[in-house]
């Protein structure tokens, strides 16, 4: 197993201490540039981020993108956490499948708060991406 392992901030990504406004679809962290598997094989992206919610919170959704942004193609489907506690820090974790992996192995991961009346801060978070070796079994 081939792994990149970045911690916040990350190059590309959100400042610690920056703003995840409602409505809007913030870049927390950008992953380095990895090797691609196998066309039969996929890549997992995985992390957690440490968000300090503001103001009323409905939700904070997680999306996976390819490349550096929110560009490039979105991997699986919107990771939504409903209800985090208000004012205060929580973890949230993350994790998905890119099982048409391609471009230069690089992943973005943003955030979106959903119903909040003040903006959250992005307090810590890490994003590792994991490829199968070469040959693997799959």
């Amino acid at each position: 197993m081939y792994y990149t392992y970045d911690a916040a901030p990350t190059g590309g990504g959100l400042a610690l201490g920056g703003a995840i406004s409602d409505s809007t679809n913030t870049v927390l962290m950008v992953s380095k540039h990895g090797a691609l598997p196998p066309a039969s094989q996929g890549v997992v992206v995985k992390g957690f981020a440490n968000v300090l919610q503001g103001g009323t919170v409905g939700a904070i959704t997680f999306t996976c993108y390819q490349g550096n942004g929110t560009g490039g193609t979105q991997v699986g489907s919107a990771l939504v956490d409903y209800g985090p506690i208000v004012s205060q820090k929580n973890t949230h974790f993350f994790s998905f499948l890119d099982t048409a992996p391609t471009g230069d192995g690089q992943y973005t991961i943003a955030a979106e708060l959903a119903g909040s009346t003040s903006n959250g801060t992005f307090e810590f978070g890490a994003i590792e991406v994991m490829v199968p070796e070469q040959g693997a079994d799959t």
